[in-house]
């Protein structure tokens, strides 16, 4: 990260000849420390290269308010600095933390269509659209003016991301899959980030990170109504699930969106045995991948399952308890 210091000019009179020296005193100058080599750019205006001589690059005479530095290397990701230059200043900052640029070249044979399994895409939206992203590895303060900004064909994994809008800054971890598009809504208007996945390539069936898993009931049997919930281990008796986790797992099937990307998943539901023996009031515990559905299909194996019910001081009760469903690939 760049640090910033100012120094304050002070206006020398002279003298000598007792005048003063005739400058503009709302004028201030920008000192930049860094490698040797870099393009610096002021408000898109080429202003020159960093060098030995000045240990970096000194720019005159900048009028007082909001600016934006670009600095480019080659080989390197360009990166931007926003900041607000006050009159009569000397503005230090320190060039840092440049991002190679990453080319990857192969060799052999391959199958085209396994080998998109391997990355994935960000596409980030805001409201409002200008903003500034900044996304760990991928990309540092790039500005947003337009409706989406896309990044391609980036490795799977969790990217710490940063969305500003002036002094308001939205922090969001974003998960990228294989051969999925992870679409980020930056909404500064409600303080919040969203996120879906889509499927790249085939048909699509997006999921949001927020989505709220609520029972709906079999169609063939309704809950027993109750009043009091037991938890699991305060039971006399626990619920069993007729058939056993065999039987579950022939409920459960593997969502379309993990199983064309080649994910796999778990699940962690926590649900209550009514006094019937239906299961109902399903709540997601844990969803690892999020956004791939492996929690609406967990919810749905369990729908459809039946349990001896538990008993509390020999009375059929309604009983909280939890299951754990993996989804792997075959």
């Amino acid at each position: 990260m760049g640090y910033i210091a100012y120094v304050f000019l002070i206006t020398v009179v002279g003298c000598l000849t007792g005048h003063a020296t005739d400058v503009d005193s709302r004028l201030s100058h920008i000192q930049l420390n860094g490698p040797v080599g870099i393009e610096v750019y002021l408000d898109d205006q080429f202003s020159g290269r960093t060098s030995a001589k000045w240990q970096g690059l000194i720019i005159h005479d900048v009028p007082p308010g909001h600016h934006v530095l670009r600095f480019e290397r080659e080989g390197f990701t360009s990166m931007d600095h926003r900041f607000e230059l006050p009159p009569d200043t000397i503005y230090v900052y320190r060039i840092e933390s440049f991002i190679p640029e990453i080319e990857i070249s192969q060799e052999g044979d391959f199958d085209e269509g396994r080998m998109a399994l391997r990355v994935g895409r960000i596409v980030v939206k805001s409201l409002p659209i200008d903003c500034w992203v900044t996304i760990e590895s991928i990309a540092n303060a790039v500005h947003k003016r337009n409706v989406a900004i896309n990044f391609d064909n980036v490795p799977p994994g969790v990217y710490h991301s940063t969305y500003s809008i002036d002094d308001q800054h939205l922090a969001f971890d974003l998960e990228v899959l294989p051969s999925v598009t992870t679409e980020v809504l930056a909404d500064f208007v409600h303080g919040e980030v969203l996120q879906k996945h889509t499927l790249l390539h085939g048909s699509e069936r997006s999921s949001a990170d927020d989505t709220n898993h609520t029972s709906r009931g079999p169609s063939d049997q309704e809950p027993a109504p109750y009043t009091t919930v037991v938890d699991f281990f305060s039971v006399d008796k626990p619920p069993v699930m007729i058939g056993g986790t065999a039987a579950l797992y022939k409920m459960v099937k593997f969502p379309e969106l993990a199983e064309k990307a080649g994910v796999e998943g778990v699940a962690m539901i926590v649900f209550t045995v009514t006094p019937n023996g239906i299961p109902a009031d399903f709540e997601v515990r844990g969803e690892k991948p999020k956004g791939l559905g492996f929690a609406d299909a967990a919810i749905e194996a369990l729908r459809q399952m039946r349990f001896q019910p538990g008993y509390l001081q020999d009375k059929v009760a309604a009983v909280r308890m939890s299951q754990t469903i993996r989804f792997t690939v075959d």
